[in-house]
């Protein structure tokens, strides 16, 4: 699909929802577009929520009282204007390029160490995320920056990774960072193929933790309104739905109150930002937050034809993905509520990684930390024209292979395995999963 193609079909959707809407210069399709694609048939209702949640993903929001209609009400901190602009064409973030600021796509979240060395989500100092950005008359609650340690990696037969340790230095707007502070980098995800993750049978993730005891995987049961539910999303499985993970973005990442969020993320002394302006009870109107929600459920994870056609010429290296350990989490198969099958490579199981990949606190002092399993459907997507991979949480890692190398904890045993693998064998595993 093309910019001006997607941009006309936005602008229609959202004209029809009675959308006020900015000139078209300020609503636009970032970068390398990508064409949505539903994962099952649609009827015309369907397809016109589907194009109409496709517009709002892509749309800039506006602070209160700007005249942007329908939606108005940004920030007052934020990190970001839009969903588009940390999940370009609702792929994985960009990552930080290098040392220096973090890149506007790149999300912060905070927490608190206690004096047992565990640690509760959020801070009274910032909420649950460290914003960067504000609009005028506002200070961003921080400046952050990042610079990377190199450090090598060698193998048993002497080759080398180049890895680099994420260092990150906080700013905040009161001139001081709280000893307490525990910073929790993240790179946001890809969202291509999430309703079908939501999709995937409690039972099977149980199973899946039952299965396999030497990684020893456990579900992330979470408290909701409703009782119990097993978190799915989030680099920590932290949101068990779509529309939950969707509500917290909107009111931490961009300052909007939505359905299921009534507030947004201020500091709990900060009376500035408790006292601004609102763009509506709440900003994100029920029938835009729904819209939004079914898109991200109804959109397919589907494979660059060139990417397909490696996997199909290199069936051999699926069973040594299996050999070495690497599916013992990244399972290659889940089924979905409807008997159907789909190969997600994750578990959405938690597991331990090592103290290498734990968040820590700002004297650089590892805390528990626990990670989903990252799907690794849709790697062959992040790559699309051109981009560089930053991969993992933090995306420190620059390639496959230093992510590979980053695995400790319950991987530590596959991660040997592939060291063990000849160079040859490696590389051929490596350009596989890269098409995955």
């Amino acid at each position: 699909m093309s910019r001006r193609r997607a941009l006309g079909l936005g602008m229609a959707a959202l004209a029809a929802a009675g959308w006020a809407l900015a000139p078209p210069s300020t609503l636009r399709i970032a970068d390398s577009a990508r064409e949505p694609t539903p994962w099952h048939a649609l009827d015309a209702h369907g397809q016109a929520r589907f194009d109409l949640g496709h517009a709002v993903f892509n749309t800039s929001w506006l602070p209160a009282g700007s005249g942007g209609g329908r939606r108005d009400g940004l920030g007052p901190q934020f990190v970001a204007t839009s969903c588009d602009a940390c999940h370009n064409s609702r792929r994985r973030g960009r990552g930080p390029a290098g040392d220096g600021p973090l890149p506007p796509d790149m999300v912060v979240q905070v927490g608190q160490r206690a004096t047992d060395g565990s640690v509760v989500r959020g801070h009274p100092q910032f909420g649950q995320v460290a914003n960067t950005a504000a609009i005028e008359g506002f200070s961003p609650e921080a400046r952050i920056e990042v610079h990377h340690r190199q450090r090598t990696y060698t193998r048993a037969d002497g080759s080398r990774v180049l890895l680099h340790m994420p260092v990150y230095r906080l700013h905040g707007s009161e001139g001081f960072a709280p000893e307490d502070l525990v910073l929790m980098p993240r790179v946001p995800p890809a969202v291509l193929g999430s309703g079908l993750l939501e999709r995937i049978p409690v039972a099977a993730i149980a199973e899946a933790a039952a299965h396999a005891p030497a990684v020893r995987g456990r579900i992330a049961w979470r408290e909701t309104s409703t009782g119990r539910s097993v978190g799915r999303f989030g680099w920590q499985a932290t949101e068990p739905s779509i529309a939950s993970q969707t509500s917290a973005a909107f009111a931490r990442e961009m300052g909007l109150s939505n359905p299921l969020h009534a507030a947004i993320d201020c500091a709990a002394f900060d009376h500035a930002c408790l006292s601004a302006p609102t763009g509506g009870d709440p900003e994100v109107a029920a029938d835009l937050f729904a819209a939004l929600v079914a898109f991200q459920q109804d959109e397919a994870m589907r494979r660059t034809p060139a990417a397909a056609a490696r996997l199909a010429r290199n069936p051999g290296q699926a069973r040594v993905f299996a050999r070495i350990g690497c599916a013992d989490c990244h399972r290659p198969a889940m089924p979905t509520l409807d008997g159907g099958t789909i190969a997600p490579y994750t578990d959405l199981l938690l597991h331990d990684l090592g103290r290498g990949l734990a968040d820590r606190d700002l004297a650089g002092r590892p805390v528990p930390s626990l990670w989903r399993t990252a799907p690794l459907w849709g790697l062959s997507v992040s790559v699309e024209s051109g981009r560089a991979l930053r991969l993992l949480h933090d995306g420190r890692a620059r390639s496959i292979e230093e992510a590979i190398a980053w695995h400790g904890g319950v991987a530590t045993g596959a991660r040997m395995r592939f060291d063990a693998l000849a160079a040859g064998e490696r590389q051929a595993l490596l350009d596989w999963i890269a098409a995955l």
